[in-house]
């Protein structure tokens, strides 16, 4: 709210600030000029709009104005799945063809115990303003090689098209652990 108050717009606007700005979106990425003769966009570009959220509005925005949907961050299988099947319906009852893309993301550690510690610590820290989702997070951190190929598994059973998995810790031999284990 601060943001918004420091901006001189209400809070309560968001989501039709939001809902405008995607259509400006869509028509500069078109390479149709805004104002003027000149497009900002040169050439025509398509560029995937997805939501989060879990709530009516982002349901209504997957299924008019967006690509899909962008799950959290915390595994919480049960209802990514309910809300990912409450999206597909409605995209099709919005008369949309294809399907909306579903995205999700988890973090992950993977190593000895001193690395795995240090994720959590990272984790911790990050989301420290918020301690309840801080304490979620660090729980729910994929931290074996055989909890982050069954994520993959599983997601990719709930008919999810992408999953990001965000390392914790600044180390890039995090990557080929994590092919290792999902690959």
């Amino acid at each position: 709210p601060d943001d918004y108050r420091g901006a001189g717009v209400e809070f309560d606007s968001r989501g039709t600030i939001l809902d405008d700005a995607v259509t400006v979106w869509r028509r500069v990425w078109s390479g149709v000029p805004l104002d003027g003769e000149t497009a900002l966009c040169p050439a025509s570009v398509t560029i995937p709009v997805l939501f989060g959220g879990k709530g009516k509005p982002t349901l209504r925005r997957v299924a008019t104005l967006g690509d899909g949907w962008a799950g959290g961050a915390v595994r919480d299988y049960e209802t990514q799945a309910s809300f990912a099947e409450q999206i597909r319906t409605r995209w099709l009852d919005a008369g949309r063809t294809g399907r909306p893309l579903m995205q999700t993301s988890v973090n992950f550690t993977l190593g000895d115990d001193s690395v795995v510690a240090e994720g959590r610590r990272n984790l911790g820290a990050y989301y420290g303003n918020k301690p309840e989702y801080a304490a979620l997070n660090v729980a729910d951190m994929v931290d074996t090689p055989a909890d982050a190929h069954g994520t993959v598994q599983r997601y990719r059973d709930m008919g999810f098209d992408q999953l990001l998995f965000h390392p914790s810790v600044a180390s890039l031999d995090q990557v080929d652990r994590l092919a290792d284990a999902v690959l």
